[in-house]
């Protein structure tokens, strides 16, 4: 009933059943991690360190404390976060020996075929749709499998309008899935989900194709032996950090995310009351999902708020109790929570369009912001991120260094406080790497859609090579056309 009613964002009663779980049996498997995954939606902080030490010395015992999505908020630490993943796919999925699967090779196009519980109004479609649309169909056969509600939404139809075959396996077991994937002959799955919610792992668990890669979907390692590949760039996956990876690293030569150049911003003339902010002031934002915000990132708000005069902080709501927590710990900081505004969800072109009334955006650490980033960066706002270890904390600033913008990393809540701080009270500084981004968002590979899509071709080329020609797995750095 918890899972349930989390799914239906109802958060306040699904930690009521974590709970009562929880005092039945606190040993049961990933309910820990899942009652804290809500106090995050909630913004309920109380006992933090003691909860991610209880984490810690559960991922060191072998425990199944926590599910390897939630720890990517919880703790940049590369080792457990591999430690979790290798846990949860013990536990969930029954892997098979791999047997190499003998392809006819009826067609001399490679077939590669895109699973995901994603394809609708959802951000892996926002950034995704692109790449699927620009495909080159005289040497790809392109598959989208699919599961999960037919929203009815413009991502799910562009991704229908441009896939050779866009199938529902919704109503098929994971087994009757897989042989469906392999009855079509794929060379090439992409998991666009990974372990986060939606995902259907098993499939990929039963090797529905000989060549399986993780991208996107999921900020870390899947931790098994049955995902061949991960797609990342440098700076998300620098070369000392690969040995916390089950995968091999699929290196694209700008950044490993793709980005979609359709998207409309609403033309729609708003005012900044028409958002409940005030008529003047520097505006921080912060859209990330509400679990990404730590009680260490929040701090560092209250810092920079404390130090720019009259400026606020605009956030995402998903519920009314991160309002009222959020306001609260304000108060005890000495902040007036009216320099706290919070917002609801919009239609996409008009959520992009609030972007206009921001000066700076504030990224969460070790959860970066990952479409949210690209939107805002697309619509020509700065974001200020600090970057760790973790994927999941090297994203925005992966996205920075291929606009040329890396004074926006910080390495530290320190730093990213000073830095912050300095733009807010300088706005000449400010307005000057505004117009640095403008101008590089049109020279910058990062949104070059076609230049991305013929990388990602280029590595799927080389992959089925290596695999036809018997060779071994191993890291593959993409020679850009740029």
């Amino acid at each position: 009933m918890g899972i349930d009613l989390s799914l239906l964002r109802q958060y306040e009663e699904s930690l009521n059943c974590y709970q009562k779980a929880l005092a039945l049996n606190p040993m049961h498997d990933f309910l820990y991690g899942n009652s804290i995954q809500n106090e995050m939606y909630l913004g309920i902080w109380l006992g933090r360190e003691g909860k991610l030490r209880k984490i810690k010395e559960g991922l060191e015992a072998n425990h199944a404390i926590v599910n390897p999505f939630t720890l990517l908020a919880l703790a940049d630490d590369l080792t457990l976060q591999k430690k979790a993943a290798q846990i949860y796919v013990s536990k969930r999925y029954q892997t098979k020996q791999y047997v190499a699967l003998n392809h006819s090779r009826k067609s001399p196009k490679i077939k590669i075929a895109y699973l995901s519980g994603d394809f609708r109004n959802h951000p892996v479609a926002h950034l995704i749709v692109g790449l699927i649309e620009l495909h080159d169909h005289s040497q790809f056969e392109v598959y989208a499998f699919s599961w999960g509600a037919d929203s009815q939404s413009q991502e799910r139809k562009r991704i229908k309008g441009s896939v050779d075959e866009f199938i529902d396996i919704s109503e098929l077991s994971d087994s009757a899935a897989t042989e469906l994937i392999k009855s079509k002959d794929i060379d090439i799955a992409i998991d666009l989900g990974g372990h986060t919610q939606m995902s259907r792992t098993q499939i990929f668990a039963n090797r529905a194709a000989p060549i399986q890669i993780s991208y996107l979907g999921y900020m870390g390692t899947m931790g098994c032996d049955f995902m061949d590949y991960i797609i990342a760039d440098e700076v998300l996956v620098p070369s000392e950090n690969r040995q916390f990876y089950s995968e091999k690293i699929i290196y694209m030569p700008h950044s490993f995310q793709v980005s979609d150049r359709q998207r409309e911003i609403s033309g729609k003339k708003f005012e900044r009351v028409d958002f409940g902010l005030p008529d003047s002031g520097v505006v921080y934002c912060c859209f990330n999902n509400n679990y990404k915000i730590t009680p260490e990132v929040f701090g560092s708000w209250i810092n920079i708020l404390k130090n720019v005069d009259g400026s606020i902080l605009w956030l995402y709501a998903s519920n009314q109790s991160i309002v009222v927590n959020m306001k609260n710990e304000a108060v005890k900081s000495g902040i007036d929570p009216e320099r706290l505004v919070f917002a609801e969800a919009l239609p996409r072109a008009e959520y992009l369009a609030r972007y206009q009334f921001v000066d700076l955006f504030l990224d969460t650490t070790p959860y970066n912001a990952g479409t949210t980033a690209n939107d805002a960066l697309w619509t020509g706002l700065p974001i200020l991120t600090c970057m760790g270890n973790s994927m999941a904390s090297r994203m925005a600033g992966s996205l920075l260094m291929n606009l040329d913008l890396s004074e926006l990393i910080a390495y530290s809540l320190a730093e990213y406080e000073v830095k912050a701080i300095e733009l807010g009270t300088n706005p000449e500084k400010l307005c000057s790497i505004r117009q640095k981004l403008v101008k590089n968002k049109h020279s910058s590979p990062l949104f070059q859609t076609h230049l991305f899509t013929k990388d990602l071709e280029s590595a799927y080329r080389e992959i089925n090579r290596r695999y036809q020609a018997g060779e071994r797995l191993d890291h593959l750095y993409v020679k850009g056309i740029m």
